[in-house]
């Protein structure tokens, strides 16, 4: 079992570290086999927020909450994990080998009619070029793809009829206009210029709250936990996660 905890843009006290850490182990006991137990930190404004991840049994649980100071934003998220966690595991009665291609994420904070199972679909980690990407987006006649370029940076290409973007993460994010100059199915012609970053740093939840609150049925972003370009997208009645599938 892993216990992962951070701070995003904020430095992480041993004593926050270990509270955490014994605090979220207490979960371990409502599992059949825990992979990891994540937990970040961070301020927004005046709040002090801690968000969690649990890994475990097939299923990704996910929590946030907001106080005036991390211990006590902990404190309270763990009481309604804990209770939450009971209630989801005695309705669904989870079992060991859940399939990584359809792993769903739980949300602890919705209500039993508001929960959303999202489908992750891991792509190959295998680095690719961008003509590649693109061919590849192609062949599957998708209008989004994430990957590894040949740098080993995380990559978005996304877009439709001929006009693309491409997004690249590695110390920054950068993007440009991918312009197929000459198509082909075996070498495309390809041109790209720097343009303005569309693509925003957010994490999953952040990501979810706008694919809800808008019109658009995908959107890309590079996670914040991870760094690597994810795609949150619409398919049909449920929701799906793309990300580049790990080692």
């Amino acid at each position: 079992m892993k216990v992962n905890v951070t701070g995003r843009h904020i430095s992480i006290s041993e004593r926050l570290k270990e509270y955490s850490e014994k605090k979220i182990v207490k979960l371990e006991k409502y599992f059949n086999q825990v992979i990891e137990f994540k937990l970040v930190y961070y301020s927004e404004k005046m709040d002090k927020t801690c968000e969690v991840l649990i890994y475990a049994d097939g299923v990704h649980f996910h929590g946030i909450e907001k106080a005036g100071d991390f211990y006590s934003a902990l404190d309270i998220l763990m009481d309604k994990l804990e209770q939450q966690v009971k209630k989801f595991k005695e309705k669904h009665q989870l079992h060991k080998g859940t399939h990584l291609g359809e792993v769903p994420i739980v949300d602890l904070h919705a209500d039993d009619d508001e929960k959303m199972n999202i489908v992750y679909n891991e792509v190959s980690s295998k680095p690719s070029s961008d003509a590649e990407a693109y061919l590849q987006l192609k062949v599957d006649g998708d209008y989004f793809r994430v990957y590894k370029n040949e740098k080993g940076e995380s990559a978005v290409l996304f877009g439709g009829n001929g006009q693309y973007k491409l997004s690249v993460a590695s110390s920054d994010i950068a993007e440009y206009d991918f312009q197929v100059v000459k198509d082909s199915w075996t070498n495309p012609e390809i041109k790209m210029d720097k343009s303005s970053v569309s693509v925003k740093k957010m994490n999953v939840t952040d990501a979810l709250n706008e694919l809800v609150s808008s019109e658009r049925w995908f959107i890309p972003f590079v996670n914040a936990d991870s760094g690597a370009h994810n795609v949150v997208y619409q398919k049909g009645k449920r929701v799906e996660l793309m990300m580049v599938a790990e080692k």
